[in-house]
């Protein structure tokens, strides 16, 4: 199992994600708590998410550190 990693764009923390992760993934960082959207995957860029889009029926962010 191999994994990718990028900078968070708020705390600068590098987080870790499986390297089949797809574009549109929600993500949580483990320092600032900021949802994180994955942009591209190659290379691998987060964007920061509104707190309010993210909590829906349809949409629960994962953790990964």
């Amino acid at each position: 199992m191999s994994v990718q990693v990028a900078l968070c764009p708020v705390c600068k923390r590098r987080l870790a994600v499986q390297s089949h992760v797809i574009k549109g993934t929600s993500v949580v960082c483990v320092d600032c708590r900021s949802t994180l959207r994955v942009v591209s995957v190659n290379p691998l860029k987060f964007e920061k998410v509104d707190v309010a889009t993210t909590y829906t029926v349809d949409s629960r962010p994962e953790s990964y550190g």
